[in-house]
């Protein structure tokens, strides 16, 4: 799984979409993404999501596809500002990776 020190070693690319996050105890949360990376996503939310929670979902790219991710909410969130960071697991990264590499 990407660290927090990993957040910085990745290029963000902006993509506001709107997307659901799905809390382990299976709650729907509406959320908004800002950025992703290949090691996470940062998002708005009215949550409330706590840090170390795993979460998951699916962001629409602008071609209409989607793309499952799933990871950890870091604690560098800022749940009272409705701001959120996520880390991918090793499996959305992988999936990130095979899909612009082509591989």
């Amino acid at each position: 799984m990407a660290s927090a020190d990993d957040r910085r070693r990745h290029l963000r690319v902006y993509h506001a979409v709107p997307f659901t996050l799905a809390r382990a105890t299976g709650v729907k949360v509406s959320a908004r993404s800002i950025d992703v990376s290949l090691g996470g996503i940062r998002f708005a939310s009215d949550g409330p999501l706590d840090p170390g929670e795993r979460v998951s979902g699916e962001l629409l790219f602008p071609n209409g596809s989607t793309f499952r991710i799933s990871g950890l909410i870091l604690p560098s969130s800022s749940p009272s500002q409705g701001r959120y960071q996520m880390a991918f697991d090793d499996e959305t990264t992988q999936r990130l990776l095979d899909g612009f590499l082509g591989l």
